[in-house]
């Protein structure tokens, strides 16, 4: 039953999309942003390539937030979450974060989550590519303290600006304090030493290719230095005063003993920060490497 529905709904919408009903002008951020979708439900055409954008009002309160995604054909279209950080971050400097993001579940995409602030939250609705042709798919969100409003207009002037201009890129520091992100150095595996309490920040630039990212740590002494692995999306929310855990740890490498190591890799692009800790009752001396096909700085 449910099977004939999702065909009768995709027919629905094949329809409306061929007479032009729902058009959307593209871009290098996907579609026009002066409008925000609300999640209701409703089935929806995904050109090769087009973003979907909608937005949420949710009360801060705590309660568990679920979003849901009925694509067809199946994993051709996934969605992310967007804070209003997130969001601020994107349409200031064109860095897209997200909090999260659909995880396929059985013929379904979901996400649950829940936040302690209040605003307008956002969901990306994107086309994967792997295959030339569309994706239909219906979006839903629902939840205690989660409400939808008329399509708003969505500060144009700005949206705009952000996407037409490519942001600004700042060379990273070769030398410096390190004191923290706003000073960040560039990894260069060069020996440094860290005294007691002390910190240091590095950071490097990732395209979000979803490609291999290595972070490798020499320690002398190894037990009193930690290196800690924090998204872009993490940097605003600790820089707003949310505690946050890092989204990486180095952990003892299985072959050199003095080592520390982390592997990952991302759906976003932008700037990726690594903070090498002092522990322990004496300083330390490390070296701090990353590598990656898509990473420099």
């Amino acid at each position: 039953m449910k099977g004939r529905l999702v065909r009768l709904a995709m027919m629905v919408a094949i329809i409306a999309t061929l007479l032009g009903a729902g058009s959307a002008m593209a871009g290098p951020y996907g579609e026009y942003l002066g409008m925000f979708r609300a999640p209701d439900g409703t089935w929806q055409r995904l050109e090769v390539g087009a973003r979907h954008w909608y937005s949420f009002e949710y009360d801060g309160e705590e309660g568990q937030i679920t979003v849901r995604m009925d694509v067809e054909p199946d994993h051709l279209a996934n969605f992310r979450i967007l804070t209003p950080a997130c969001f601020d971050l994107w349409r200031t400097q064109g860095e897209l974060t997200c909090i999260g993001c659909g995880e396929s579940d059985e013929d379904e995409c979901l996400w649950s989550g829940h936040f302690n602030t209040a605003g307008t939250y956002y969901v990306i609705v994107d086309h994967r590519d792997t295959k030339d042709v569309p994706a239909y798919y219906s979006l839903e969100v629902e939840g205690k303290g989660v409400w939808f409003t008329p399509e708003v207009d969505a500060a144009l002037t700005t949206v705009k600006a952000v996407a037409k201009a490519e942001p600004a890129v700042k060379p990273l520091a070769k030398q410096g304090s390190g004191a923290g992100p706003a000073d960040a150095l560039a990894p260069d595996a060069e020996w440094l030493s860290l005294d007691v309490g002390q910190s240091i920040w590095f950071a490097v630039r990732y395209d979000g290719s979803e490609t291999g990212i290595r972070v490798t740590l020499d320690g002398s002494p190894v037990e009193n230095v930690a290196f800690k692995v924090w998204t872009p999306a993490q940097i605003v929310l600790m820089g707003r005063g949310d505690e946050v855990d890092p989204i990486g740890r180095g952990s003892p490498d299985e072959v050199l003993l003095d080592r520390l190591s982390w592997c990952g890799c991302f759906v976003d692009g932008g700037l990726y920060y690594v903070e090498v800790v002092q522990v322990g009752a004496v300083p330390a001396n490390f070296k701090l490497s990353v590598c990656g096909e898509k990473v420099w700085f």
